[in-house]
């Protein structure tokens, strides 16, 4: 399979972890990546965050709200004045978030409305963390539960339809090598593959110290006025490899998955490029 099929087998990939695993550099570097092989890409966020330096100024970016998303339904069933009204008073936010799930009910179906317009090749979503991300796809599930008829379970079924549809929507799960991320992902996978029904795509795993470390460096320690300094720090990363591999090796062997190791990175404004540089190997690499 190419970088180009891939990338391509489903108009929406929603990215997820847990807070702090490079969440979203991954979904820019995932953006990057598409528009470097052709596609014309959206980049979503959703959780009112800047977007990560050196994001491709070639992908359209949007920061959606259910604020904005009621506003945007109202004005397309014909009742754009109402929306405008609960701007002008301020709660417009507040009217979306009434209900238990119909806020992230609107912003999927934003999501939804874009992705059936065919405007772009790929629509990447920058998703919340790993538990809101379970809660934002089983909105359309509870939805249908509740509400039996009307514009809001129609819009529930086809939310539904599309999370549930791997040509149209996957999840991109993204965690460090770590025991506790680790850990949480194997349940975030379970509950979305058992409660959402949701299709899911290479689970990447970001941070992973891979840098070779001679065996012979006690020798360069020994000609080093900082010996013990040297000596404890490539301690330290030799363990620090070892405690990446054995956490790796727990994931692999719970998931059906296949995996994408991304490198540490310095934190720059050329991290996003230098990702989607090493995703896009990575890829290939599992043609």
């Amino acid at each position: 399979m190419s970088v180009l099929q891939f990338l391509t087998d489903s108009r929406v990939l929603i990215v997820a972890g847990k807070g702090g695993v490079g969440k979203s550099a991954v979904a820019a570097a995932l953006a990057h990546t598409a528009h470097n092989v052709g596609l014309s890409v959206a980049h979503i966020e959703l959780d009112g965050k800047t977007l990560p330096s050196g994001m491709d100024s070639g992908v359209t970016h949007f920061s959606l709200s259910p604020g904005e998303a009621l506003r945007e339904y109202l004005a397309t069933h014909g009742l754009a004045r109402v929306g405008q009204r609960l701007e002008s008073t301020g709660i417009l936010d507040l009217v979306a978030s009434t209900a238990p799930g119909i806020d992230d009910l609107l912003v999927l179906g934003k999501i939804k409305q874009m992705e059936q317009s065919g405007e772009h090749d790929l629509i990447v979503v920058d998703g919340p963390a790993a538990g809101q991300a379970i809660g934002l796809l089983k909105a359309a599930a509870l939805m249908q539960a509740t509400v039996s008829s009307g514009p809001i379970s129609q819009q529930a079924r086809e939310v539904h339809d599309m999370v549930t549809d791997p040509k149209r929507c996957r999840v991109i799960l993204v965690t460090t090598p770590a025991f506790t991320p680790v850990a949480e992902l194997l349940e975030t996978r379970q509950q979305l593959l058992d409660d959402v029904k949701v299709s899911l795509g290479p689970v990447v795993v970001n941070g992973v110290d891979h840098k070779l470390l001679s065996s012979t460096s006690s020798v360069v320690f020994a000609n080093s006025e900082h010996e013990s300094e040297l000596r404890a720090a490539w301690e330290y990363r030799t363990q620090r490899q070892h405690s990446h591999r054995i956490a790796i090796d727990e994931l692999v062997s719970h998931i059906d998955e296949t995996t994408i190791e991304l490198p540490r990175y310095i934190q720059n404004s050329a991290i996003v490029t230098e990702m989607a540089k090493d995703l896009q190997q990575a890829l290939e690499s599992q043609q």
